[in-house]
């Protein structure tokens, strides 16, 4: 009877242990992230009632466009070959492991100015900027701390998220100037009048001043919640518009989709796109 008895007191001591861990990984939240931070910007060109939105698609070359029909409020996408000139952001990147930040050429200051606006020991953030109409403009997201157990940790969650600071920064003076926070909310984009943020408790995107309420613009398409992670989202901004890119992941490959939502700055309006998925 003693070796058995020592068989089930073994299985139990295991399932002790498997319970803790796997509380711990109960969403892939933690073990991934649901990663809100890829912003890519875009060349915008007007024809007619044609707005046409292109960027570089991601290590090929070759470049997306989606053309929104403002008379049919429709969005249509297509693959060209590379033709349009995408502007480059001044600032991109995050403190994150595996992770830089990348100030374009000229800009390196701005790297110690965005570093303080987070005063813990360790700072957690991403940030992003552009140059509108002389005036370069951007904001950083500043997080509790990282997630992830099988992926080797040190990956971004949203629901990590303390607040994003919008800025603006004046090249000649490496002054950086506060505009705006939102508490527990990721900013997507931000023009210096307007932003797009997301609501990770409501899974929401909301567009218009910081300073306001905002709009609704849509829900997330993309958000995991499993153990498995098989969704992405990214987002695109230029010209005063906002494209939302969401590849739902199913371990059901039938139930893929890709969904483009595109607003302007404003929350004023917003157009779909939903295809099955090309993963």
């Amino acid at each position: 009877m003693k070796k058995p008895m020592k068989k089930l007191t073994l299985i139990l001591s295991l399932l002790l242990l498997t319970v803790p861990i796997v509380s711990l990984l109960g969403g892939c939240t933690l073990l991934y992230g649901n990663d809100r931070s890829s912003v890519i910007l875009l060349a915008v060109r007007e024809e007619g009632n044609r707005v046409l939105l292109t960027w570089d698609e991601w290590a090929e070359s070759r470049q997306k466009q989606i053309v929104y029909d403002r008379e049919q409020n429709t969005l249509t996408l297509s693959e060209t070959e590379p033709a349009e000139e995408i502007p480059e952001p001044i600032f991109e990147g995050s403190t994150f492991p595996r992770e830089s930040l990348i100030p374009a050429e000229g800009y390196e200051s701005i790297v110690d100015r965005v570093l303080e606006l987070d005063d813990s020991e360790e700072p957690y953030l991403t940030a992003f900027a552009q140059e509108t109409s002389g005036m370069v403009y951007g904001f950083c997201v500043i997080y509790s701390g990282t997630v992830g157990f099988l992926s080797g940790g040190g990956n971004i969650d949203s629901r990590k998220a303390v607040k994003s600071v919008f800025f603006s920064y004046e090249k000649e003076t490496e002054m950086l100037t506060v505009r705006g926070e939102l508490e527990k909310r990721i900013a997507v984009a931000y023009d210096g009048t307007n932003a797009v943020w997301f609501s990770d408790g409501e899974r929401t995107y909301y567009a218009g001043s910081p300073a306001g309420e905002g709009k609704r613009v849509c829900g997330d398409a993309a958000y995991d919640d499993g153990l498995t992670h098989y969704s992405c989202a990214r987002f695109y901004q230029g010209g005063g518009y906002c494209l939302l890119f969401f590849h739902h992941g199913d371990s059901n490959l039938s139930a893929e989709f890709d969904r483009y939502v595109l607003t302007d700055m404003a929350g004023t309006f917003s157009a779909e796109l939903t295809i099955p998925s090309a993963y």
